[in-house]
């Protein structure tokens, strides 16, 4: 026995094996294939497992609205949801929401390409929560996208964040949601 052992890892390291180890392989090897077609090739061609039913739009902004404010409650998300809409319609900011939305330094999530923002482009690579998470944020860019929401806010900073004075001194607060200060153009 010992012979034949010596005698097929031989042949299997000169790759001329042929009995049923090869048919092992074949089968692992077809394995990879179909995982490959199935999961790989789909986000390579540009098929992010995304639900075909959603609009881009509110896919963009939900994206948006979960790498910014995942944990934060209903009304915080619904907020900077309409932040970023709030700014596509004042005159101080690009009037396409994919412009507002990749502005530099306009939202930090985006600007660092943060893992939330990444995730957010592949939901089938989230876990239970995060799923939650996602779907709170596509209703959270839908309720904003029809409507509600405050009309006047155009800027939001996280309440503990140090920096960026000078910007939001000339700004009026509004409301602070969760751990989300949310302000409009002073009057």
């Amino acid at each position: 026995m010992v012979g034949v052992d010596l005698q097929f890892d031989m042949a299997m390291r000169r790759g001329c094996y042929r009995g049923a180890g090869s048919r092992w392989m074949i089968g692992i090897t077809a394995a990879a294939v179909v995982t490959l077609l199935l999961f790989a090739l789909p986000t390579f061609w540009g098929d992010e497992g995304n639900d075909a039913s959603i609009d881009p739009q509110q896919r963009l902004l939900a994206r948006v609205v979960f790498a910014e404010g995942t944990f934060e409650p209903m009304p915080g998300k619904i907020a900077i949801a309409r932040t970023v809409l709030n700014r596509v319609e004042d005159d101080a900011f690009p009037n396409e929401l994919e412009a507002v939305v990749y502005q530099r330094n306009a939202f930090t999530a985006v600007t660092v390409r943060s893992r939330l923002w990444r995730l957010s482009k592949d939901p089938r690579q989230m876990n239970d929560l995060q799923k939650r998470r996602w779907e709170e944020s596509l209703k959270a860019a839908a309720a904003a996208m029809n409507g509600r929401g405050d009309p006047r806010i155009i800027a939001y900073r996280v309440t503990t964040t140090r920096g960026g004075e000078g910007y939001f001194r000339q700004l009026e607060p509004v409301v602070t949601l969760g751990n989300h200060r949310f302000y409009k153009h002073a009057d």
